[in-house]
């Protein structure tokens, strides 16, 4: 084989790749249905009947404050993430059924929310409360 045919070769190769990975983000984004989805200063809200893809948003927080975390998954593992913006992961889980917790914040600043599934339906609700904010069992 001479260089011409290895340098075409290889143009084909990159080619077949990046069709390959662009049907795959074309899927993933089709198969992502979100029913609600409200971003504010204080949370984020987020139904959805199918999630595969991440939903972030970021939240400024003091250290008098909670996230107040609601959520059911209907279908699928709902993953949630907290994180600093120094980059200290303050909580990370999956979320199987309903589930209600509170994450208290030790440092003031902006924190990064991220939410992410694989085919999951159900929904979730973090909201920032003041800490003296109790659960109601």
């Amino acid at each position: 084989m001479n260089r011409n045919s290895k340098f075409w070769i290889k143009i084909l190769i990159c080619f077949i790749f990046l069709g390959s990975m662009v049907a795959i983000m074309i899927y993933f984004n089709r198969s992502t249905k979100i029913e609600m989805m409200e971003k504010s200063d204080d949370g984020l809200s987020l139904t959805f009947s199918s999630l595969s893809q991440s939903v972030s948003h970021q939240l400024e927080l003091e250290s008098s404050h909670v996230l107040l975390v609601e959520s059911i998954a209907d279908r699928g593992t709902i993953r949630l993430s907290v994180t600093s913006s120094n980059g200290n992961v303050i909580y990370t889980g999956g979320i199987k059924k309903a589930y209600t917790f509170m994450i208290r914040i030790k440092e003031p600043g902006l924190y990064s929310i991220v939410v992410s599934g694989r085919n999951t339906s159900g929904n979730i609700s973090i909201q920032r409360k003041k800490s003296e904010t109790k659960l109601n069992n």
